[in-house]
């Protein structure tokens, strides 16, 4: 029964790929730099989705290719770039608005513990944004721009439109004005 184990592997003399530098042994590492070549001689194409699906869904070549040109200049899964300008100022307006609203009820708070009539103090002024939603012309809801070019033709083409809730005109008046 008893075997001498050693307790240590011998030394192995590692040898660097001349192409990636990984170590390797002296008898490995001949077949890794055949691959190690191949592979880095050719670029990995990098895979589109979105190519992918449209071979799925359109049969015409033709079609396909006016669709990807489209898809090459919009680019779906990216956002439009915002320039800093217009998120800095976008920041710079709600916080102007903001410091103009605890300046107003700072005054008023003033005003009350004075003892003065509230309108002794100059009404508050809003530098509300432009508001950016498009509202439809059909049902009056409003939108953001892209939204709003892909609703408005679908609402305006609906047959049954749903109409719009008025206060008063449910389940309590007719409570109050039909039987009861």
């Amino acid at each position: 029964g008893d075997v001498d184990i050693p307790e240590y592997a011998a030394p192995v003399q590692l040898v660097p790929c001349g192409t990636c530098g990984r170590k390797f042994g002296s008898d490995r590492i001949a077949k890794h730099e055949k691959v190690c070549q191949k592979s880095s001689q050719s670029k990995r194409k990098v895979f589109d989705m979105s190519k992918a699906r449209l071979k799925e869904v359109l049969e015409d070549p033709n079609d396909a290719k006016v669709v990807q040109t489209s898809l090459k200049e919009t680019k779906p899964g990216r956002k439009p770039a915002v320039s800093k300008q217009d998120k800095k100022s976008k920041w710079k307006m709600q916080s102007q608005m903001l410091r103009e609203a605890m300046k107003y009820n700072h005054a008023e708070a003033q005003a009350k513990k004075e003892g003065r009539s509230l309108s002794s103090i100059p009404p508050m002024v809003s530098s509300m944004p432009e508001d950016d939603l498009v509202p439809c012309p059909h049902c009056k809801r409003t939108f953001n721009e892209k939204a709003a070019e892909r609703h408005i033709p679908k609402c305006s083409s609906q047959k049954a439109k749903p109409t719009r809730l008025i206060r008063g005109s449910g389940a309590q008046r007719a409570m109050r004005g039909g039987r009861r």
